[in-house]
């Protein structure tokens, strides 16, 4: 995703990965991080909270689903 930037291919390779593992959080985390490239940053918040559930202790979805509800709020210019 970060090399080519095609989020198409990595939504549909994260989903991929979810469908068959459900609690690969890795891969989840992935996904939301997808929806918030693509500019859908409510399903992002929704994929986060998801993920959250699942990794309580991961102090670093906790800082990305902060940062997802605080653009939702504050939306950037671009």
């Amino acid at each position: 995703m970060n090399h080519y930037r095609d989020l198409s291919a990595a939504e549909s390779c994260f989903q991929q990965i979810v469908s068959v593992e459900p609690d690969h959080v890795q891969a989840r985390h992935n996904l939301c991080v997808v929806y918030v490239e693509q500019g859908h940053l409510q399903r992002a918040e929704n994929c986060l909270v998801d993920v959250a559930r699942l990794a309580p202790s991961e102090d670093y979805i906790h800082r990305h689903l902060g940062i997802v509800r605080q653009r939702i709020q504050v939306p950037h210019l671009t």
